[in-house]
This record gives C-alpha cells, sequence and structure tokens, in this order.
C-alpha cells in the first residue's frame, strides 16, 4: 500500500481477532478450550446483565448505559462483523475449532499447522477456507512398511477441495517468499492457476479486501507488479512496480542492484 503514515497504508482494519487452541500459560489442550469457552460465557452473562440493566433504566427514564468498549470486539464477532482467524496446531485441533465455529456461529478461517492437511476432509465437509503452515512438506511413517512418506500439505487440501493461502517463514532461505511457496505446490501437482490465485485473489478473499486488491479489474487500487518472466521462476526480476496508480520503483532506476550486479556505482 501507498502512503506516508500507518494509517494512510492500512487497507482494512481491523481484519480479524485471533483465536488460538495452541494451549498457553502452562495450560494443556483441554484447559486451553475451557478457557475459549469461559471467555464466551463471561461475555454472555455480560450482555444479559446489560439488557436487564438496560430495560430497568427505560423504565425509569434514564440514559441507557453505554457498550464497555472492551467488549465491542466480541459483539461485532459473535454478530459476524468481524471474522475469527483459529489457529490450529494440530489436526486434532480442528474439530474443537469446528465445534467452536459452529456453536458461536462464527466466520471463520483456519490457520493450519503442517499435521493439519489429515483433517483436509474434514474442513472441505465445513467448506471452510484456510491459511498453510509455512512447511508445505510433512514425512511420515508408515507403520506397516517401515518406510518414510511424503505429504505435500497444499496437495491434500486441493484434492480436498479446500481453499487456501499460503504463508511465508523469515527463518528458511525459500520460504520466505510467497512466490516460492507457490511453485513448491505446482512442482508437487497444484494446478498453476490454483496456486497462483492462492497468493492474490484468494489471500484477499480471506481478509476481506477482495474488492480492493488480489486481481486486475476495474475499480480495484492498481496496484501492478511487472515481472521480466514466468512469476513461479527463480530467474525472473521485479522491473517495475505500480501502487495505487504510481509508480513505486523501476529495476532500470535501481542504484543499489547496479552496484551488486556490476560492482560499480549507478552514473
Amino acid at each position: 500500500p501507498f502512503g506516508k503514515t500507518i494509517d494512510d497504508v492500512i487497507i482494512k482494519r481491523p481484519t480479524a481477532m485471533k483465536i488460538s487452541l495452541a494451549p498457553s500459560g502452562g495450560r494443556n489442550r483441554m484447559a486451553q478450550m475451557q478457557e475459549l469457552r469461559r471467555a464466551f460465557d463471561d461475555f454472555d452473562n455480560y450482555m444479559e446483565q446489560l439488557a436487564e440493566r438496560r430495560a430497568e433504566q427505560k423504565k425509569k427514564g434514564e440514559p441507557e448505559e453505554e457498550l464497555d468498549p472492551r467488549q465491542a470486539p466480541m459483539v461485532d464477532l459473535t454478530t459476524g462483523k468481524l471474522p475469527a482467524f483459529i489457529y490450529c496446531p494440530r489436526a486434532a485441533d480442528v474439530p474443537k475449532a469446528i465445534e467452536l465455529i459452529e456453536s458461536r456461529k462464527l466466520k471463520a478461517t483456519l490457520v493450519l499447522g503442517p499435521d493439519c492437511y489429515k483433517a483436509a476432509s474434514l474442513v472441505a465437509q465445513k467448506k471452510l477456507p484456510v491459511v498453510l503452515d509455512a512447511q508445505l512438506i510433512v514425512w511420515e511413517t508408515e507403520e506397516d512398511k517401515d518406510e518414510e512418506i511424503m505429504r505435500v500439505v497444499p496437495v491434500e487440501f486441493y484434492k480436498a477441495g479446500v481453499k487456501f493461502t499460503f504463508q511465508i517463514s523469515t527463518t528458511t532461505y525459500g520460504a520466505r517468499y510467497l512466490w516460492y511457496q507457490a511453485a513448491t505446490a505446482v512442482k508437487h501437482g497444484v494446478p498453476r492457476d490454483v496456486a497462483l490465485r492462492a497468493i492474490t485473489l484468494t489471500a484477499a478473499e480471506i481478509v476481506g479486501i477482495a474488492d480492493r486488491v488480489g486481481s486486475i479489474e476495474v475499480g480495484k487500487d492498481a496496484n501492478l507488479l511487472l515481472l521480466t518472466g514466468d512469476p513461479l521462476d527463480v530467474k525472473t526480476w521485479v522491473d517495475t512496480v505500480i501502487i495505487e496508480g504510481r509508480v513505486a520503483y523501476e529495476r532500470k532506476n535501481d542504484a543499489r542492484l547496479q552496484k551488486l550486479l556490476t560492482g560499480k556505482e549507478a552514473n
């Protein structure tokens, strides 16, 4: 995004509420779920008591009590105005996340650990979009044959018919780039158009900003990336970047790149 301040470059705020099924604070997985349920129960109790107080105030002709600002995100979450991003580190967490989504009627996206490919069919059945872990390859031992089997996570979700997008990892060289994640998926069998969509329009849809970005269409922000070749080829260079209709970068004017390639200062 283009702008001089944080407020200028933000497209949407807030995007979603993060909910994690990963145990924290010394809790086990069961205690973590109990803590989440308690948070929702506490919110229910607050809203019931607020409604009672407001009804009493109305009878007396008194000003109505305002909503506690700290409860506003929960109101938006439970009324569908604010989506949830629910982190499931393991496949066993997926059914619990779905139970929470259905019981609370949440608009949600699952953020999944590598192991969660085992729950791909269940996710597909519930028609939930997912954000995949940066680790796209998982090896597991088949005990009957005593051999290692490679599982390609995006392939498993593609075969199941799940809408997915990728994450990056700053600790691994290749996986720190979205194009590399998409190229890895294509290498192992994900159709090229699906992989490219996963790092463009699908990602925008999941975040809720597809009306502005993610594809080249009339009326959307003029954010364009002009490349020298195949977007999924390591030899491809970024030639020009246009953000909201303004040229933000041109390779021909990149003095630092020219020095790196030639060893000479640009004239």
